[in-house]
């Protein structure tokens, strides 16, 4: 979602849960394949640098699924 937005200015905000960086995502979840990133990605971006280009839209990231809801409208809140 986030590349996505970092590519297509009608998306009004990103949200989601997970992982609050990619590298939290390869280090912590032994199920994630580091495969499934392009190599020496870290080196040129995380989650953070993608959030910068979305700004001024509203990101919303590595919540837990317990505090989905709440961040999801919080975030329709800032879109209000």
């Amino acid at each position: 979602a986030l590349v996505a937005a970092c590519l297509d200015d009608r998306i009004a905000a990103v949200g989601g849960t997970g992982f609050a960086s990619l590298e939290e995502a390869l280090t912590v979840d032994v199920s994630v394949s580091p495969m499934l990133y392009h190599f020496d990605l870290l080196s040129t971006a995380d989650l953070d640098d993608l959030a910068a280009v979305i700004a001024p839209r509203p990101v919303r990231y590595g919540v837990g699924p317990e505090n989905a809801p709440t961040a999801a409208l919080e975030l329709i809140k800032e879109l209000a």
